[in-house]
């Protein structure tokens, strides 16, 4: 039987006492989760955390009082695929190896997430080494679990609940092995694949980048043997790891968490485009947006940059994170979930916003620094409002008049994050749309002198035409498995076979039905997959993965193809009239959640379930079978 753990390392008042004080009640006599005789402050009272441990909490039965041993909050939402991860472990701990091991899981999402259900398992045993019961990971949070709880590290502080099940929590140290992280509906959440080569007594291995890398590498690359539930430079990730934060450190990160970069000066960040007045049926307000554009060469540092309403609070507030050289960020309401970056930056800048913009006035806003010092403004003249319309500056990025989008660039309503021509980014420069976009020579991105350096080639980044074999698609997961959105989770995996970048701009991945005509599955527009680079192409450009990230995604659009499980697809790579490459599945090889794949991967002819070809895994969209990245060789 296991041994249900409760850890309320969130909830302790440690005055006059640390945890590793904390050494329980009498041995073997505390049983989990119930009241124990302890002496604690007021509002506090005895709960047994794990067998023979007695901790004071809020909440606590107390001494003889055979309470209901505290409370758990579960008031939060059920997690979701791709927002809990696998970050770092120690397999290899100092002293007595299973006390020091731990494993450290992150919440990506901007919200607390209940955890109930959620497993971890090594490959090759269905014992489950953790199994979570409902409670709460708070928002960015991160949990660091060692076999005993009381070493166990939580930023921000928080109480989970889990059970350490049959399989033993200790981890080989003379062979390679994986771990997968499993949904509650056995669905894959992570897959964290650990070669020998990497273990190291007393050095954990992490992923690079810090906690959304693709990357496995030795911790002692970041300088430090572990980070247990911090960044790699020992600040914390609801906080952004940036510098200052509680934990000693710099704020420096070679690889690892948000790098450090050079906070914006006046002129150089500036709002260029906001859409007021958004078009999106009973969701207006969530299409509306502000962009902010970073017009110096080096990344700029967004953490305590905020934007506001002239005379209101800020609306806009930025927690930490930087924008690329020349990138761009069209900022909407809600978290940055919704935000819209080019070039998407990893990892990306976390903060909140609540903008509401108003129809029947004036808006002007402010762009200021964490002193408050003013960076940018605009105002957008409420005759100017039209419904789905955006408001830019002529010329772009530099001017000083507002008007309409379309009346300035050539129809086009709006370009969040974007060129005026809403195709090209401002890293790579800007073509005209339809001829004549507008900015006289001494303004905006025209290839003039004074532009941000993108010199006088402003079309895609250079890259080769896709020649026969280049392309693959290699894998496709039809029966996805995510709640109410199953969908979402559905992908078609597309692999770059080459050592050069190949370009994307026109090629067409259509989807065919059993016997029914061709639809478009996704279009291309731009853009170059890195050489052995991937993607896990989903029906938007948002959920779409890319390994390793291009410097500026392609974009693409999606044509909205629903695909049914029941039937057979064929999916064809196009260029024009050619076919690159074709991928055929039978609806024989369908399976919540796990995906069909080419054995051998890549180049062969035959199709499989992911989990027969590859045992212990449920599908690896945009990476190796095992887990790692093709650009990286396939680790295993």
């Amino acid at each position: 039987m296991g041994t249900r753990i409760v850890t309320v390392l969130g909830r302790l008042l440690l005055a006059g006492a640390s945890v590793g004080a904390m050494a329980g009640c009498e041995a073997g006599k505390c049983t989990t989760g119930e009241a124990c005789s302890k002496t604690c402050p007021a509002g506090q009272a005895g709960l047994c955390v794990a067998r023979g441990i007695c901790e004071c909490v809020v909440g606590g039965g107390g001494a003889g009082g055979g309470g209901d041993g505290g409370v758990i909050d579960t008031n939060c939402r059920a997690v979701q695929p791709g927002e809990l991860l696998i970050n770092e472990v120690m397999t290899d701990g100092e002293g007595r190896d299973e006390d020091s091991e731990f494993v450290e899981l992150v919440n990506l999402a901007n919200e607390a997430v209940n955890l109930d259900g959620v497993r971890l398992l090594e490959v090759g045993d269905d014992r489950a080494k953790i199994t979570f019961q409902a409670s709460c990971l708070p928002a960015r949070g991160v949990a660091a679990l060692f076999r005993t709880p009381e070493a166990s590290v939580f930023h921000p502080q928080a109480t989970l609940v889990y059970d350490l099940g049959g399989a033993s929590f200790s981890f080989p140290n003379s062979t390679d092995y994986q771990l997968v992280l499993q949904g509650p509906q056995g669905d894959l959440f992570d897959q964290f694949a650990i070669p020998t080569a990497l273990v190291a007594s007393g050095i954990s291995v992490n992923r690079s980048p810090d906690f959304m890398g693709p990357d496995i590498v030795g911790h002692d690359t970041f300088g430090a043997p572990a980070s247990p539930g911090r960044c790699v430079n020992g600040g914390t990730f609801d906080t952004g790891c940036m510098p200052g934060n509680v934990g000693g450190g710099d704020g420096g990160v070679v690889d690892g968490g948000f790098p450090v970069c050079d906070p914006p000066q006046p002129g150089a960040l500036v709002i260029n485009e906001v859409l007021v007045d958004g078009a999106e049926g009973g969701s207006a307000e969530s299409d509306e947006f502000v962009e902010l554009v970073n017009l110096s060469a080096g990344p700029v540092d967004l953490a305590g940059v905020t934007v506001a309403k002239e005379g209101d609070a800020p609306s806009i507030t930025f927690e930490g994170g930087c924008l690329p050289g020349r990138g761009a960020v069209a900022v909407r309401k809600g978290g940055n979930d919704a935000w819209i970056f080019a070039p998407v930056p990893s990892p990306r800048p976390v903060g909140t916003s609540s903008l509401r913009l108003t129809n029947s006035a004036d808006n002007t806003l402010v762009l200021v620094d964490r002193a408050g010092v003013e960076l940018s403004r605009l105002t957008v003249p409420q005759a100017v409002v039209k419904q789905g319309v955006s408001a830019n500056r002529t010329p772009d990025l530099s001017g000083a008049i507002v008007a309409r989008h379309e009346d300035l660039f050539g129809g086009i309503p709006q370009s969040p994050a974007l060129c005026p021509d809403g195709i090209n980014s401002y890293a790579d420069g800007c073509a005209a749309p339809g001829g004549d976009m507008g900015p006289p020579a001494d303004g905006g991105v025209d290839g003039g002198d004074g532009d941000m350096g993108v010199g006088p080639d402003l079309g895609p980044p250079p890259c080769d035409g896709p020649g026969a074999g280049d392309l693959v698609l290699n894998e496709l997961l039809v029966n996805g498995n995510q709640g109410g959105s199953s969908e979402t989770d559905e992908f078609v995996e597309l692999v770059n076979t080459t050592d050069r970048a190949i370009g994307l701009d026109g090629l067409v991945i259509t989807a065919q039905k059993d016997a029914a005509a061709p639809e478009a599955y996704a279009t291309f527009r731009g853009g170059c997959l890195p050489p052995r680079g991937a993607a896990a192409v989903r029906r938007t450009v948002e959920t779409t993965e890319w390994f390793p990230v291009p410097d500026v995604p392609p974009m693409h659009e999606a044509a909205g193809t629903r695909l049914t499980n029941g039937d057979p697809w064929t999916f064809r790579l196009m260029d024009g009239e050619a076919t690159l490459n074709t991928l055929a599945v039978d609806d024989g090889l369908y399976a919540d959640g796990i995906s069909a794949t080419r054995v051998p991967d890549l180049t062969g002819e035959a199709i499989q379930r992911h989990d027969a070809a590859y045992p212990g895994t449920m599908s690896s969209p945009a990476r190796c079978p095992a887990g790692g990245r093709y650009s990286a060789g396939c680790p295993e």
